[in-house]
C-alpha cells in the first residue's frame, strides 16, 4: 500500500489547480479573441491548415493586382495604337495630296510641316508611360523608349543594348 505524505497531498493538488488555471486562461483568451488556435503548439495541423490559407490569400490578392495592372496597360496599349493608326492614315492622306501636281511648292511645305508635327505625335506616343511609370513600348528598358537627336533623326533603345541604325523623315542616320 502506498503512504502519501500531507504534503505531496497538497503539492499534488496545488499543480493540478495551477494546470487547469492555464487551461481556463487558454480558454478565455480563445473566447476573448474569437480565434482557436492563438499559438501554432494549440493545434499544429490547424495551424499549417490555417498559414497555407492565408499564402493562397496573398497570392490570390498578388495575382487581382497584377492582374489589374495588365489590364491597364492593355487599355493604354490599345489607345496608344488607335491613335497610330489614326495618325498613320493622316500621313497617307497627306502622302496622296502631296504626289498630286496641282499643289504648289507652299503647299507641300505646309503638308511637311504637319507631317513633321504628327511625327512628333508618334515620338509622343512612342514614349507613352505604362501604369508602373515605365515607357509602354520600351520592354524593359528606363527612361524613353524613343529620342530625337539635333537633326531629328528618331534613335530607339532596346531593353538591353541600343539600335545602332536611326532613322528620320525619309533618311537614314545610321551611327557605329
Amino acid at each position: 500500500m502506498t503512504t502519501i505524505t500531507t504534503s505531496a497531498f497538497y503539492e499534488r493538488s496545488s499543480r493540478a489547480l495551477s494546470d487547469l488555471r492555464k487551461q481556463a486562461e487558454s480558454l478565455q483568451g480563445s473566447v476573448g479573441t474569437g480565434q482557436r488556435l492563438l499559438r501554432g503548439s494549440d493545434d499544429p495541423v490547424g495551424a499549417a491548415q490555417l498559414r497555407s490559407l492565408s499564402r493562397e490569400g496573398s497570392f490570390a490578392q498578388i495575382s487581382a493586382a497584377a492582374g489589374a495592372r495588365v489590364s491597364s496597360d492593355l487599355a493604354l496599349t490599345d489607345s496608344a495604337l488607335s491613335d497610330f493608326s489614326a495618325y498613320v492614315t493622316r500621313i497617307k492622306e497627306l502622302a496622296v495630296q502631296a504626289a498630286s501636281d496641282t499643289l504648289t511648292t507652299s503647299q507641300r511645305g505646309g503638308i511637311g510641316v504637319e507631317i513633321k508635327e504628327i511625327y512628333g505625335e508618334l515620338i509622343r506616343l512612342a514614349n507613352s508611360r505604362d501604369s508602373a511609370g515605365h515607357a509602354l513600348f520600351g520592354g524593359e528598358a528606363t527612361g524613353a523608349a524613343y529620342t530625337l537627336d539635333a537633326v531629328a533623326c528618331r534613335s530607339m533603345r532596346a531593353p538591353r543594348r541600343p539600335v545602332s541604325c536611326r532613322w528620320a523623315m525619309g533618311r537614314a542616320c545610321c551611327a557605329a
